[in-house]
């Protein structure tokens, strides 16, 4: 679509481009609540086709907020990190609602004061991979509207918004099981709830398709692997406190896993993120295993270095700009008020086939 002459652009152009009514685009343009995510898309993909530009310096938020804190982790800054998607997809949506962001890392050596200090100095809050208990303790005493982006509040107390984990791990072992793998090992670490639900789906597709599972020798879990057969628990508790790195320690521990028969009689393995997968194809490069001649490997994220390990990654991709997008507008129902209750949403997921995965070779 050609951009036109933004003083030619009324609501009533918007609205005939899109194939709504003035009142519905009145209502994107102010932020409504009560606008379905599909009709909203529509309309903002026509304002940013158009290059309609607001008179309207602000939307209403029916609170005076200006600003939104955002409190993270460490990781954010990790190169290899789909946070970074996330983080920019907050900062495009903020932007475009007049909405500043404060940051706040929380660190190892982080105190609960510093934290609570900054919850209560806050109008708002976004939580990106933050759900620790203790944490969401703090912003419920202060009653502080907020929503976690790829967490969970177990009470049900704190809205959040994650991809769609379980649906994901169902995708992917679906694809392998399509390829002719009856024996899929997966890598995991369970010490959160997100990596749990990735094991759901993978668990729930082997009984859909009437495959036989057993937990003791199917799945791997890095953290347990660590603690019962390295004998390293300094290792197993930088991997549940997230200090073991974003493949969750896999680089520390899979070369002595291959090498101890982990994968013997599997064909396939479903590794639960991205970085645990280059850890794992390493560790079979390392061992003369080749990928996917010998085993398929398949990942989850879609992580940009998917593309240009030896072979391509087949992977989960999530997108996640909208995702953040989202969580803004959630934050905003939060602001406003406008329900009694919170809400768990999940964002749909896709499966990106790459060189990686292969039809079983035996």
């Amino acid at each position: 679509m050609t951009r036109l002459d933004n003083k030619k652009i009324t609501l009533d152009t918007l609205a005939t481009l899109a194939g709504v009514s003035k009142a519905t685009v009145s209502r994107v343009l102010n932020g409504n609540a009560f606008v379905s995510e599909d009709i909203k898309s529509k309309v903002q993909l026509v304002i940013a086709e158009t290059g309609y530009k607001s008179k309207t310096k602000s939307l209403n938020f029916g609170l005076d907020i200006k600003k939104v804190t955002i409190i993270s982790g460490d990781f954010l800054g990790n190169a290899h990190s789909f946070y970074n998607e996330i983080l920019s997809g907050v900062k495009k949506e903020s932007h475009r609602l007049a909405l500043d962001l404060d940051m706040f890392l929380i660190k190892q050596k982080t105190t609960l004061e510093q934290i609570e200090n900054k919850v209560s100095n806050s109008s708002a809050i976004l939580l990106i991979g933050v759900d620790n208990k203790d944490v969401l303790g703090l912003i419920k005493k202060h009653n502080t509207p907020t929503v976690i982006i790829n967490g969970n509040d177990f009470g049900m107390g704190i809205s959040s918004i994650s991809p769609d984990y379980t649906l994901g791990g169902q995708l992917v072992t679906n694809e392998l099981i399509h390829l002719g793998h009856k024996k899929i090992k997966l890598v995991t670490s369970q010490h959160r709830y997100s990596l749990v639900q990735r094991t759901d789906g993978f668990r729930h597709a082997l009984d859909l398709n009437q495959i036989p599972y057993d937990i003791n020798t199917d799945v791997l879990d890095l953290s347990s692997y660590a603690r019962d057969i390295l004998g390293n628990e300094a290792l197993q508790k930088r991997i549940i406190t997230g200090q073991a790195g974003m493949d969750f320690g896999a680089s520390e521990i899979l070369d002595h896993a291959v090498e101890n028969g982990e994968f013997d009689g599997y064909s396939a393995v479903f590794c639960v993120c991205d970085m645990v997968a280059y850890a794992l194809l390493d560790a079979f490069e390392n061992h003369s295993i080749a990928v996917p001649e010998q085993k398929s490997v398949v990942g989850f994220d879609n992580l940009e270095m998917s593309t240009m390990t030896s072979p391509s990654l087949t992977t989960i991709s999530t997108n996640f700009p909208d995702l953040a997008k989202a969580a803004l507008h959630m934050l905003i129902k939060e602001i406003n008020q406008t329900h009694a209750f919170t809400s768990r949403l999940s964002v749909g997921v896709s499966l990106i086939k790459r060189d990686s995965s292969a039809p079983c070779p035996i």
